[in-house]
């Protein structure tokens, strides 16, 4: 995925110009609150979130059961990571201080985090402190 993020960057500005091809999604059932835009790539979904400020006990713990590839933009973020093959909330396993430039990838679908921005909202491209980035997606 961390190859695809890569192509994602090298397209970005070219996506950015197309405004018409983005969607939007506001996401606010939990904590943190995050908007986001994306658009449909070949096989991926590219998606730029802007990521509200929350605590850390508040931020949606929750896996990705799709491989993904994140780009932190902008700010900075607390990011927890834990692992369950079950519903169930995970144990933690570490705990990550991201900043901008930082990129990571999940690939396992029991992997589960949560991100809180850090000293303002966040934005990454997924797709998390200000923070602005792409999260590629696997549809």
């Amino acid at each position: 995925m961390m190859s695809v993020l890569e192509r994602v960057r090298a397209e970005l500005v070219e996506f950015l110009r197309d405004g018409d091809r983005w969607k939007s999604l506001l996401i606010d059932y939990h904590p943190p609150i995050v908007e986001r835009l994306w658009l449909q790539w070949n096989e991926y979904r590219v998606c730029l979130h802007k990521i509200h400020p929350c605590t850390i006990e508040e931020a949606l713990m929750h896996p990705h059961p799709w491989p993904s590839a994140m780009l932190l933009v902008k700010g900075r973020y607390e990011m927890p990571i834990g692992f369950s093959r079950t519903e169930r909330q995970p144990t933690i396993l570490n705990k990550l201080m991201l900043v901008a430039g930082s990129s990571y990838e999940m690939i396992d679908s029991d992997v589960w985090h949560s991100v809180a921005p850090m000293g303002g909202a966040g934005m990454d491209r997924h797709g998390y402190g200000q923070t602005l980035g792409p999260n590629v997606t696997k549809q």
